[in-house]
């Protein structure tokens, strides 16, 4: 689903906040040889082995998805999978703002997602993980043309809370 939005963009360069090891990147990769890639994670030992399999074509490194060290207008897209679901409600409008920030034209978030207060805080007292109503959120932050898609049970298998709450999120910056 992230090669198939990203083939209706227009870009050249894409920054994956909370890369892990590095694998949308390699994937992405693959499918478009021609554009440029960095991405990083808060886990050293993630990166370690990012740098590995993806160095020297992609740059990787440790940083925090609140304080990104990219010039405003830094990169075409921004791209998080299951990286805000860990971001602490009172931090996710400076992740957001840092987000926008740096940006140039798009971004692309797989996360969880949902318009309903009771279900975001059932989902993190069951699980602690985060879900946002992201419409709303990412409105109040400046984006616009704001897609949310729900990501089908057979292209994510195992449950919970994948099953209710995963979605692609895509949205322009104005």
């Amino acid at each position: 689903m992230l090669v198939e939005k990203l083939k209706r963009m227009k870009w050249d360069r894409l920054f994956e906040v909370g890369c892990a090891s590095g694998p949308n990147l390699y994937l992405l990769y693959q499918h478009f040889p021609e554009k440029h890639f960095a991405g990083v994670d808060v886990n050293e030992e993630a990166i370690k082995t990012a740098k590995q399999l993806l160095q020297p074509k992609i740059y990787v490194g440790v940083q925090e998805a609140g304080d990104l060290y990219l010039g405003d207008n830094g990169t075409d897209v921004i791209l998080t999978d299951m990286t805000l679901i860990y971001i602490d409600p009172s931090k996710i409008h400076q992740t957001i703002k840092e987000i926008y920030r740096a940006a140039k034209k798009y971004i692309l978030f797989c996360e969880f997602h949902s318009n309903s207060f009771f279900k975001r805080w059932g989902l993190r007292l069951a699980t602690g993980y985060n879900a946002y109503d992201y419409e709303r959120l990412l409105e109040k932050h400046g984006f616009r043309e704001i897609e949310i898609e729900k990501i089908p049970e057979e292209k994510w298998p195992g449950g919970e809370p994948q099953k209710t709450f995963g979605y692609i999120i895509s949205a322009i910056k104005i």
